[in-house]
């Protein structure tokens, strides 16, 4: 009667995933354990390694970080998303960056986009904002709104320029949203 030790012709050595946890393990019955969370193996390893920063474990392998997304530190299982007003325009990105001032952006994002005239943005924003009455943004990426001058207003937000007082008016202060009758 033949036994399964007397039919073996081939050593098999402990799967991706697993490692040997004895001299000489190489099967499931032969000592071979699952590698920690966070950590791989490759066929026949007797040790499991964790992934560097910028990289998760992806079955038996490391595998970069996508578009938008990071990992800090070594030994993740999976990468974090990169929060509104932040991105990572690369892959295996450690850090996610933060939007310039005149951009923003969206949970996610691989780049930061522009806001468009009449509206601003301050560093790391999630959205734009539209530019307060007696002030404007002629340009698109604005940080800041600009007020109107003494002379000229604007009384709509998200105004991309200023008018001048009629014949008849005028505004002696800067930033306002109308003028005065003479």
């Amino acid at each position: 009667n033949e036994t399964l030790h007397d039919s073996i012709t081939a050593c098999a050595f402990c799967p991706n995933g697993y490692y040997g946890t004895a001299a000489g393990a190489q099967s499931f019955s032969g000592g071979c354990a699952l590698c920690d969370s966070g950590k791989f193996s490759s066929e026949g390893s007797t040790t499991c390694v964790e992934c560097g920063p910028g990289k998760f474990v992806n079955g038996s392998k490391c595998s970069n970080c996508t578009f938008g997304y990071y990992a800090a530190s070594s030994g993740t299982t999976s990468c974090s998303q990169c929060f509104a007003g932040r991105y990572a325009e690369e892959a295996g990105a450690t850090t996610c960056e933060t939007c310039s001032g005149g951009t923003f952006s969206l949970d996610g994002a691989t780049n930061c986009s522009s806001c468009r005239p009449g509206r601003y943005a301050s560093g790391g924003a999630a959205s734009c904002l539209d530019c307060s009455v007696g002030f404007y943004a002629n340009q698109a990426g604005s940080a800041v709104c600009s007020p109107c001058d003494a002379g000229t207003t604007q009384n709509s937000t998200g105004g991309t320029g200023c008018d001048s007082c009629e014949k008849g008016r005028a505004q002696g202060s800067s930033g306002q949203s109308d003028c005065l009758d003479c």
